[in-house]
């Protein structure tokens, strides 16, 4: 009964929240801080399941390390929460993200109680946004900008004028493993906990059968006797092994029993009967974990929202366009855009580094083989468990289509950057990759294997990074010689500008301590390291068709196919290193897309409006050097690449579209299908590679 919830747990954790124009409505008697630097408003947003203490004890010792780093500034810090969870029906209140950024102004900026009701000409705000709260942040600041784009929950002329100049005052926003455009885990999860749709499950599960016969995974669960093991927890054996060995065996038994809960339902067959029935532990493990403040849990909305394919991810997507495609929006709101981006750690490496080429025994090298075969990889995982790298990114490459272009082709050099337009406002967004998990591994490995809370514990310290979760941060990072969190020398850098040459009040000595290097150029290094070994990237499409036009979900259940052109090449190997290749022979790289192997590789839903209907299309890839081609392949790569192929649906003109993609990367598509009169004979529903059966 429990078999897929504990599946879900598993993948989630394994691969797996009156004014002027200088100053708002400044009193008459000055209260405000004196100090040349002014006050520095940093406010935290949690994630799912979050709460008070979501970022540990980070509101008790920052601000000093940040006055310390530039004493010219004050630092004040608000740990602010929202309602998730079983809160999200309570006192009335209707949650959605729109409603959170309301009320986060409501709360901080214009309500009768507002924490920040005054800002001097040079106090500055930075948000830091873990998880779900980058979606949050992201909703919050173009609702406010553009007084919303969707639901109508418009603010008064006079709150507006506040807001927008509070808005100006926004200089950071930091995102901790952001779910900024969404998480495939949120699809996956939305479809059979708030519609009991069964159809992704029933396409992905295979994917996840697949993964625990390959020879490398097969070769570390033939070995494991659960039985065994646990006896060996019970009776203290265990503690007597060295701490290596009880690693190894944590998760060995961990692997071994998520694959006996995926092959379970091989056996019951792969139907929706079947798939339902396994649901029916899924609520009531949901509704235990509401009773406990500190769990927290989870609701159906939370996931919803979170879908790359959600409502609230393509109007944002379309808020910062309108934003950064407007000189005056983009020269008065110049907020920077930092996307602290969690990979998989590769785990028990060899070198002290974080590169992933070597591992103390075969088990983690098979092991981390297996998840990059099934799931988005290179070297290693792109993902700091739920969240894709791409998808944390908040740059990303776009097209919308002008009126009239409806019948012509859109070409590679039609597509703009959002990061470049940035710069145009002297903004400079980052990217910064970092190894770490999203959330703690133990807890989910053990509660998906069953094996016990000692085992857990053998996990805790287990390969530095699994062991360190992507938003709490305690108070040895006080001190850079003991602190050891992966972001949070991050977070300094990003918070104080104290890049090289960019703040004269900073004390670089200071933040390099905590890089552990002598000079800020050297602060990069690890994290254009981790960039070199990925390559993923996603393509996402809102194709708009007239609204008589009949589709219906059941269309999408049963895709076949989605790109029709001669130039790719779908080879069939079950070498995921072949499958879905577009490279040629000349290129220094390898690209495929949609590979069959690939967990959510593809996914589509339909969104229908007043008058007109849309399809949202979620497609991923992966393009990399070639051995032996790796500088080459880099400057192309970076510089972005096409991916061509027709989009063609019965009934509607097709469409040859050259689309623009780049790994770290989301590239979205904005485009309308008109009526194609001449168009008599049935055809697929849409050709698209590598997706379905």
């Amino acid at each position: 009964m429990k078999t897929l919830f504990m599946l879900l747990v598993m993948v989630c954790a394994a691969v797996l929240t009156a004014c002027t124009s200088e100053s708002i409505r400044t009193p008459a008697t000055n209260n405000i801080a004196q100090n040349r630097g002014g006050t520095h408003h940093v406010i935290t947003l949690h994630g799912v399941r979050g709460n008070v203490e979501s970022y540990g004890e980070f509101h008790e010792f920052v601000a000093g390390v940040l006055q310390k780093i530039d004493p010219s500034i004050e630092v004040k810090t608000y740990n602010w929460t929202y309602p998730v969870g079983a809160a999200v029906e309570g006192d009335g209140f209707n949650w959605d993200p729109h409603s959170i950024g309301q009320k986060l102004n409501r709360d901080f900026f214009i309500g009768p109680k507002a924490q920040i009701p005054y800002l001097g000409p040079n106090d500055k705000i930075s948000i830091l946004a873990y998880s779900m709260g980058g979606m949050m942040t992201m909703t919050w600041y173009y609702d406010t900008m553009h007084n919303f784009l969707g639901p109508q929950k418009k603010y008064t002329a006079a709150e507006y004028e506040t807001l927008k100049n509070v808005l100006s005052k926004v200089d950071n926003v930091i995102g901790l493993g952001p779910v900024f455009w969404g998480s495939v885990m949120a699809e996956l999860g939305w479809g059979f906990i708030g519609q009991g749709d069964t159809s992704q499950l029933e396409r992905t599960i295979p994917k996840l059968q697949a993964f625990c016969r390959l020879p490398e995974i097969a070769s570390i669960t033939s070995k494991v006797d659960l039985i065994k093991y646990a006896k060996s927890i019970q009776s203290g054996a265990e503690k007597s092994l060295p701490q290596a060995t009880r690693q190894l065996n944590s998760i060995n038994a961990s692997v071994k029993a998520a694959c006996n809960n995926i092959n379970s339902l091989e056996k019951g067959g792969l139907g929706t009967a079947a798939i339902l029935k396994a649901l029916g532990a899924a609520s009531g493990v949901i509704g235990m974990a509401a009773k406990n403040a500190k769990i927290g849990n989870l609701h159906p909305l939370e996931f919803d929202n979170m879908r790359p394919t959600s409502e609230t991810i393509h109007l944002m997507r379309l808020g910062r366009i309108k934003h950064l495609s407007d000189e005056s929006l983009r020269n008065r709101f110049k907020t920077r855009w930092t996307s602290i981006v969690g990979v998989f750690p590769c785990m028990q490496k060899t070198d002290k580094g974080v590169t992933c080429n070597g591992f103390t025994t075969p088990a983690y090298k098979q092991l981390n083989d297996g998840l990059v075969s099934v799931f988005a990889g290179v070297k290693r995982l792109e993902a700091d468990g739920p969240v894709e790298g791409p998808n944390a990114v908040a740059d990303f490459l776009y097209y919308v289509e002008p009126e009239g272009s409806e019948q012509k082709p859109i070409t590679m050099n039609q597509f703009a950057n959002t990061f470049d337009l940035e710069k145009k406002s002297s903004v400079n967004n980052q990217e910064i990759f970092v190894e770490n998990m999203h959330a703690t591994i133990s807890p989910a490995l053990m509660a998906a294997g069953g094996v016990g809370t000692d085992a857990a514990k053998a996990m805790t310290d287990f390969a530095e990074g699994l062991g360190v979760d992507v938003v709490i941060m305690n108070k040895e990072c006080a001190d850079p010689a003991t602190c050891k969190h992966p972001n949070f020398k991050h977070v300094i850098q990003t918070l104080t500008k104290c890049e090289a040459g960019s703040n004269v009040n900073c004390d670089q000595d200071l933040v390099n301590k905590y890089f552990n290097v002598t000079n800020a150029s050297a602060r990069s290094t690890d994290s254009n390291l981790l960039r070199d070994e990925l390559g993923t990237y996603i393509l996402t499409l809102n194709v708009r068709v007239p609204l008589s036009y009949e589709m219906t979900q059941n269309d999408l259940n049963h895709i076949k196919k989605f790109m029709n052109d001669p130039s790719i090449k779908n080879v069939e190997s079950d070498d995921s290193k072949l499958q879905s290749r577009v490279d040629t022979e000349s290129d220094p790289f390898i690209h495929q897309v949609g590979r069959r192997s690939q967990f959510m590789s593809s996914f589509a839903t339909i969104k229908k409006y007043k008058n007109s209907k849309e399809i949202r299309i979620v497609l991923m890839g992966r393009a990399y050097p070639k051995p032996g081609r790796e500088a080459e392949a880099r400057a192309i790569l970076d510089a972005g690449i096409p991916l061509s192929f027709t989009l063609s649906l019965p009934g509607l003109y097709s469409r040859k579209i050259t689309a623009k993609i780049k790994p770290t990367y989301t590239t979205y598509i904005d485009l309308y299908l008109k009526e194609d009169p001449s168009q008599v004979e049935e055809a697929p529903v849409f050709n698209w590679l590598g997706f379905g059966a």
